[in-house]
């Protein structure tokens, strides 16, 4: 299995007739704590500023309004049932590199709909991202030199979305 296509062929093309909001994508992630903030903030709002139309963000009551007042963008549902929630789920660490992952294996899904492997999409995806946010993240160096954030690498990413971005999907 290779994987050649470029970065910039998993953007939508945002002149299709069927776009709406949504068909760019919908993403959900689980985390936060009133101590443990950051992380779940990236891996939700990287994926916005990527391309993805919503990002939902649920976690735990004590950290909503925090995350909340990180960004008006993000969707942030106190979890109304935390503790079922931690019971059903495998806890791990978030941050760009998640929220890129889940954007572009979306967006492999809907490149590859015939793919026999499911597990190739998430593949591609991952691979795509990995691209993605290691071009950020060089990119996000040059300017900002050991002193860089993550921060500054979420304001970088409209400047790696037009570095992959095809002409032909733009608005």
């Amino acid at each position: 299995m290779t994987f050649d296509e470029a970065v910039g062929d998993y953007f939508p093309d945002l002149n299709d007739s069927n776009v709406t909001k949504g068909s760019s994508g919908r993403l959900a992630t689980i985390g936060g704590s009133a101590e443990y903030t950051g992380a779940p903030y990236y891996a939700a709002y990287a994926p916005l500023r990527i391309g993805a139309d919503l990002s939902y963000l649920y976690t735990h009551p004590d950290a909503a309004v925090v995350l909340k007042s990180y960004s008006p963008d993000l969707i942030v549902h106190p979890g109304l049932e935390w503790d079922l929630i931690k019971k059903r789920m495998d806890f791990f660490d978030g941050d760009l590199i998640t929220g890129a992952t889940a954007i572009f294996a979306h967006w492999a899904k809907m490149k590859f709909p015939d793919a026999k492997c499911p597990k190739t999409r998430l593949l591609r995806g991952a691979y795509a991202a990995s691209r993605f946010i290691r071009y950020t993240g060089f990119s996000t160096y040059r300017s900002h030199g050991r002193s860089m954030t993550a921060s500054d690498m979420i304001n970088n990413i409209g400047n790696a979305v037009r570095h992959f971005e095809r002409p032909c999907n733009q608005v």
